[in-house]
């Protein structure tokens, strides 16, 4: 009766310590996967669309966009401030932002 509610805490604390071995390579591949995206230009902005189509059935596509439109890249301003994210960039002028937005932003607004 009560090995339901503890034999789950022992396993999610071996999944854990999995996870904690496993996990940092995923995360670098996936950093060198973002980083070749923005690094490849108008390849990349067509990449991340392609796979924003792709994951727009499950509804996946909301954790890509969150991630190209509010984190990647980083501009300072000439006042000192940073802006992180293709559409805060934009906004704060930067001529290289909007590649990430590129055709979604102007149906979205």
């Amino acid at each position: 009766k009560r090995f339901v509610p503890i034999a789950p805490g022992f396993f999610c604390l071996v999944l854990a310590a999995i996870f904690g071995y496993v996990w940092p390579p995923v995360q670098h591949a996936i950093h060198a996967g973002g980083e070749w995206i923005v690094s490849a230009g108008a390849l990349g902005s067509g990449i991340f669309g392609f796979i924003n189509r792709l994951l727009i059935p499950t509804g996946l596509h909301q954790v890509l966009n969150t991630i190209a439109w509010f984190q990647i890249g980083e501009f300072t301003h000439a006042a000192g401030t940073v802006f992180h994210g293709d559409i805060n960039r934009f906004y704060a002028g930067d001529g290289t932002a909007g590649m990430f937005m590129s055709g979604f932003f102007p149906i979205m607004m």
